[in-house]
Parts: C-alpha cells; sequence; structure tokens
C-alpha cells in the first residue's frame, strides 16, 4: 500500500480524491444522485476516503466514486466515471441473491421477520444485547409479533443483524414506518446500513455520534 494510502492525504494512483466519512455523509445528504448510488448497496466507505464497489468487477472498469473540489468543497457529480461504476455494479447480482430469495416469502409482521433473522443468524438473548445494545426486556417484547417499536430500536436490530437498506426500509414498511426524505436522523441510518453495512453498533455508533445523530441502543458497554 502506498505511503500516502495509508496517511489519507494526497490521491490514490494520482486521481482519487479522498473524502472525509463525515464530508461523505454531508454529500449523501446533500446530494440525490450520491445517495441512490450509495443506497444500491453496492458501494461501501473505504478508510482510505473514497467508496468503492463491494464486489467482484473487471479490470478495465472504475471501481470507485469520484469527487471533486469547488471552491474548496467536496462535491459529487454524474461524471462518466460516475455512470461506469454504476453501470459495473448493476451487474453484479449473486451478491443479492439470498436477499431476493428472503423477499419471496409472504409478508409477515415486522417482528415476526426479524425472529427469523435471529433464528438463521443464531442469535439468543444474550447475543441480541450485545449485537444491539437493547434490554434483555426488547427481546421479549420482539415474540409479541404485535408489538411495534420505534424506528431507531428497528435500526438497530437491523444493524446488529447486518441487513441491508432495502431489508431495513421492508421490516419498517411492515411496521407502518417509512424512512422520512430529507430527515437526518433517517438519513444517517440509511448511510450506515448502507455505505457502512457490516459494521458492528459500536462502529455505527461512533459514526453517528460524529454526525450529530444519537446513538442506536439503550445500553452502554462495560
Amino acid at each position: 500500500m502506498a505511503d500516502n494510502e495509508k496517511s489519507g492525504k494526497g490521491n490514490v494512483d494520482g486521481q482519487r480524491p479522498f473524502i472525509k466519512l463525515e464530508e461523505a455523509f454531508e454529500l449523501y445528504t446533500e446530494n440525490a444522485i450520491l445517495k441512490s448510488y450509495i443506497n444500491t448497496g453496492y458501494f461501501r466507505y473505504r478508510t482510505v476516503g473514497f467508496f468503492s464497489v463491494f464486489s467482484a468487477r473487471s479490470r478495465e472498469t472504475p471501481d470507485y466514486l469520484s469527487f471533486g473540489e469547488e471552491n474548496g468543497k467536496k462535491t459529487f457529480s454524474n461524471t462518466d466515471q460516475n455512470k461506469a461504476a454504476l453501470s459495473c455494479i448493476e451487474k453484479s447480482v449473486k451478491f443479492f441473491e439470498a436477499e431476493h430469495k428472503r423477499k419471496e416469502e409472504n409478508a409477515i409482521s415486522p417482528n415476526e421477520k426479524l425472529l427469523d433473522y435471529m433464528k438463521q443468524a443464531k442469535w439468543n438473548a444474550a447475543i441480541f444485547k450485545d449485537k444491539t445494545l437493547l434490554q434483555g426486556s426488547d427481546y421479549t417484547k420482539l415474540k409479541n409479533l404485535s408489538h411495534r417499536f420505534t424506528v431507531r430500536t428497528y435500526a438497530a436490530m437491523a444493524v446488529g443483524l447486518g441487513l441491508s437498506l432495502t431489508e431495513f426500509q421492508e421490516i419498517l414498511r411492515l411496521a407502518g414506518y417509512c424512512l422520512e426524505d430529507g430527515n437526518r436522523q433517517h438519513d444517517a441510518y440509511a448511510f450506515v446500513l448502507s455505505a457502512l453495512r457490516g459494521c458492528d453498533i459500536d462502529e455505527c455508533n461512533d459514526f453517528l455520534e460524529r454526525v450529530g445523530v444519537e446513538k442506536l441502543g439503550t445500553q452502554s458497554r462495560m
């Protein structure tokens, strides 16, 4: 790895402009094109400072989203390179086969669906508390299929389970909720379930704290 990539300064390969995680989130909330790209679930934020395609791609195809600068401000535009990156990820469907298979089942209550995910992941009450930072009483309430949690509580479960943004949106839909466009808290949840998908709840909470959004869960680490 080049020295500039380790340090987070300069450009990778002399062409990829770096962008801090907080800057990336601000652009995400402001730029509908960037938000639509990130929400596909194909891109992950890399600690060296750019978004790259999560799945395999051809060597000739650009594999990252590029940013520019205008009057000292980070910008994102619908460039040919960014279009090529999106075109590349649209061909990578195998990663999502398991997700689509789960969607084929008939609509059920959000709690029942979450319990099914937890069963597949072999969760028990202790794992639930560790992965979500929620109380054991929430695990008990989850078994009451008619109980409806807040969006924030559902987000904690989704992060703990490593669900995709579309899977989380389906949980919300079943609960009668939706992510409100322009709602900073909801934008932050969408961001962690797309660009930061796979990060544990502590990492996601660190991001939420840095962008001024209330952390997930109700417990603190001992």
